[in-house]
């Protein structure tokens, strides 16, 4: 009998414990998925973002060669393949010039449903967000502008949104910057080793953004200066 009871009482312990590791689970579990997703999903940004920075520089420097600007949309196209560049986004490239201490746009060229969806301008404008080249009288600089639709790969962010409300997104990783912020990270971007060349990017997100498809996506934007 009194093995029976001691038996019976180990039983329970273990039955308790199990019990109590399954409760830890179930509440472990959400933490995880939440981090595994954003290690896919915040991977395959910032590796894109990258391509996008690296597109933006070759393509600048190109156009500072003489290039014409069309030449230079559809090499950045072109070498933009491995993310389908021609299909979700598009380029922009201007050539801008300094007069009497304002940066003017010169000339301007993009790719098919990016025309006038510049954020320096229009032709016979000022650029915007160019105010540290206003020093560089006379100068000519070439400014490629990527954008590219990036469809969201994983469910994070409407799990975000539900615990938050909905803010969570635009409060975790910042409103739009304006042109002044562009100021600042034109020369907090430079590359190493380019002494006449500038790149920033930054992403414009919006929770009802959709690609062509429905699905929910981000619209990433890369500058680059030569």
């Amino acid at each position: 009998m009194t093995r029976r009871r001691l038996f019976g009482l180990i039983r329970s312990i273990v039955r308790d414990e199990s019990g109590q590791e399954l409760a830890e689970t179930a509440m472990i579990l959400p933490f995880l998925l939440v981090l595994a997703l954003g290690v896919v999903e915040f991977g395959t940004m910032f590796s894109t973002r990258h391509t996008l920075t690296s597109l933006g520089r070759e393509g600048a420097n190109i156009a500072a060669r003489g290039t014409p600007l069309d030449t230079v949309n559809a090499l950045m196209l072109e070498s933009g393949a491995q993310i389908s560049l021609d299909a979700l986004g598009g380029s922009i490239t201007t050539h801008v010039v300094v007069e009497d201490s304002v940066p003017m746009i010169q000339a301007q060229a993009a790719t098919p449903a990016y025309h006038n969806r510049s954020r320096l301008g229009r032709r016979g404008q000022p650029a915007q967000g160019l105010g540290s080249l206003a020093g560089a009288e006379g100068g000519n600089f070439y400014v490629v502008e990527l954008f590219y639709v990036r469809e969201r790969k994983t469910p994070i962010w409407s799990l975000l949104e539900g615990l938050a409300g909905g803010n969570s997104r635009r409060a975790s990783i910042g409103a739009q910057p304006n042109n002044s912020d562009y100021d600042d990270a034109t020369t907090a971007y430079a590359p190493q080793g380019e002494d006449s060349s500038t790149s920033d990017d930054d992403s414009d997100r919006s929770p009802s953004d959709k690609n062509k498809d429905g699905a929910p996506s981000d619209t990433l934007y890369s500058r680059a200066i030569f």
